[in-house]
């Protein structure tokens, strides 16, 4: 109980310090498992070589400004995207976001979304960005988002009562953006943007 009160009297005053102090890039590589089906159909893409290009690339961005050019590049050369795309594109969006809240992996099913956090031995994560996440959720997600934990693993826990894919896929995407905004990530590193706007 003193070890907790400490560390709420730290909080309350050196969190307007830490907020002006220096922020070093951290970031995850989450993996991102889906009950329904995305990707490039081979009768809107048909070159093998083109949907290997464009997955590389979707896999691989670093800014939302490189994912709106690549789904700009789409609808330029091969017309409409189609709503399997529209998952793919939401979902590179996703997994961008989420490296940068520290999430490790996402696994949307269809009655509940899990998120997994960092590992236990990542110590700074556990006294610094999970209390502040902590927060966050009791004061913004109360009931919609749960914790739980399983030996050394803790996850998130999201009930699935979403509409749509698209629906929940835009939820977490702004729940993982306001994270990565919780943690002070750098704007000039994560560009604003949309990849939503894409007609059927």
């Amino acid at each position: 109980m003193i070890d907790q009160a400490v560390e709420e009297l730290k909080y309350e005053e050196f969190k307007e310090v830490f907020k002006t102090l220096p922020k070093t890039e951290e970031r995850t590589e989450p993996t991102l498992d889906t009950y329904f089906e995305i990707g490039i159909p081979e009768i809107y893409m048909p070159e093998q070589s083109d949907r290997l290009n464009f997955y590389t690339s979707l896999y691989s961005v670093k800014s939302l400004d490189e994912l709106n050019d690549l789904k700009d590049e789409m609808t330029d050369r091969f017309g409409a995207i189609p709503t399997i795309v529209i998952r793919l594109l939401l979902a590179a969006t996703l997994r961008y976001y989420a490296s940068y809240a520290l999430f490790e992996r996402l696994i949307i099913q269809r009655k509940n979304v899990i998120i997994i956090l960092p590992k236990g031995e990542k110590e700074d994560y556990y006294k610094y960005q999970f209390v502040e996440l902590m927060r966050f959720i009791l004061q913004e997600y109360k009931n919609q988002i749960k914790l739980e934990q399983k030996k050394d693993t803790m996850k998130l826990l999201i009930n699935n009562k979403f509409s749509s894919p698209e629906d929940l896929l835009n939820f977490l995407i702004k729940f993982s953006n306001d994270v990565a905004d919780l943690f002070g990530v750098n704007k000039s590193v994560k560009q604003e943007g949309k990849v939503t706007e894409v007609e059927d």
